[in-house]
This record gives C-alpha cells, sequence and structure tokens, in this order.
C-alpha cells in the first residue's frame, strides 16, 4: 500500500525478502525503513527506501497502455467536473507526455498540461530526448526541472532542523548535501535552466534558499518582473 503523499509505502516480509531489506540494511540516502525496538524492519518504508517496490508499479501502469489511457481518462474526467482548465504535472517520463500529445492531436485533451522532468532521475534524458516539446503549444508544454529536496511532514521525512517532537532523533530525510544543493542550482543558474524544488521542512527551504542566493552571487538576474 502506499501513503496518500506518495511518500511511504507499506509492505509484507515478502517484499521486504525480494527488496533484501533486513535488520542489516542502512537506510537509502534520503529515505527511512522503519524499525521496530529490536532494529527489525516493520514494512514501513520511506521516501527513497520504497525503491523496487513502487518503482515497480509505477513502471507497470505506464507500461500498459489501457491503464494508462484509463487513469489519465478519470483524471481528464475529474478535472473537467471540477471545471479545472490547467494543471500542472509532475511527468517524469516520456510515455506520458506522449500519450497527451495524441490526446491532443485527437482534440480528446480537455486540460493545458505544464510537464516537470524529474532532474535527478535517469528518465530526464530519455523525458529530454522523446517528449519533445513545440514552444507554441498552449496544450502540452515543457515546465521547470524539478527536484525533492526532502519529504513529507506527514511521514516524517521533511527535513527540519530540530527533531520531530513524536520521533526523537529524527530530522527527516535530506536528499541532497549542501554542497550538492549548491552545485544544482549553480549548474542551472549557469545555463539559464530553470528548476523548481519540493522543499517542505524548514531545513530543507533554508538549504535551498543558501544555494539560490550562492549561485544569484556569481551568475547575478539582470532581469526583474
Amino acid at each position: 500500500m502506499t501513503q496518500y503523499s506518495g511518500h511511504a509505502a507499506w509492505v509484507n516480509s515478502r517484499m521486504l525478502e525480494n527488496m533484501e531489506i533486513d535488520k542489516n540494511t542502512p537506510d537509502p540516502k534520503g529515505g527511512q525503513i522503519v524499525r521496530d525496538e529490536a532494529g527489525e524492519p516493520t514494512g514501513i518504508l520511506r521516501d527513497t527506501a520504497m525503491g523496487t517496490s513502487e518503482y515497480g508499479k509505477f513502471i507497470k501502469q505506464i507500461l500498459s497502455p489501457s491503464l494508462h489511457k484509463k487513469l489519465f481518462n478519470k483524471a481528464l474526467t475529474l478535472y473537467k467536473e471540477a471545471g479545472i482548465t490547467s494543471v500542472q504535472d509532475n511527468t517524469w517520463e516520456p510515455f506520458s507526455v506522449r500519450l497527451l500529445k495524441k490526446y491532443r492531436d485527437s482534440q480528446e485533451l480537455s486540460t493545458r498540461f505544464t510537464c516537470l522532468p524529474m532532474g535527478n532521475s535517469p528518465l530526464y534524458y530519455a523525458f529530454s530526448w522523446f517528449a519533445s516539446f513545440d514552444k507554441n503549444d498552449y496544450w502540452v508544454r515543457k515546465g521547470l526541472v524539478k527536484y525533492f529536496a526532502d519529504g513529507a511532514f506527514s511521514t516524517r521525512t521533511a527535513w527540519l532542523s530540530e527533531e520531530y517532537a513524536d520521533e526523537p532523533g529524527n530530522f527527516g530525510s535530506p536528499r541532497y548535501t549542501t554542497q550538492e544543493f549548491e552545485t544544482i542550482v549553480m549548474e542551472a543558474a549557469k545555463e539559464k535552466q530553470q528548476i523548481t524544488f519540493h522543499a517542505i521542512g524548514d531545513r530543507a527551504v533554508t538549504e535551498v534558499l543558501n544555494a539560490v542566493e550562492r549561485a544569484q552571487a556569481v551568475y547575478p538576474w539582470t532581469k526583474t518582473l
């Protein structure tokens, strides 16, 4: 099962075995393997610790044309009913973009999509290669490149400057170090590429803003709104 935020999963002992997660498995960068008092995994996996359990399900959905289309139809119907005409989508792979374009070409697309590729994913290169965009296309557009700085409050993975009151010793799960944040933002500023961060906890927000400030000093922005 997946938590509603998408930042945690509950798996059974067979899945833990398949994922080769046991008492001695360290927490991955940007994630947490929740353990009991004896140090044994409980089956709750947070953020990057979800690994193949969620990725496999995700790939199965996007590689199944009928299921993929069914999910899109459901989303488009909900948008229509709510009167939503434009959305921003965390589209991390090219398959969804290609499907959106098919909807657009057949005039079935009732909502405009701005698609955000994930910057630190191997799929970003496939996204850039296969999911080509027309600058004059207002139905399916490429948005900012997205990075995850941390997780979510509900799963106790948002990166805080102080430990969680109900989980002593847990400050959340940062995806990057201070130097890595700076490198990401500095390279984007150098290339004049727009990026965006999922930054929930106060420490994550601080790290991102500090990186932006340092990049701005090296590559000052001359344009104003």
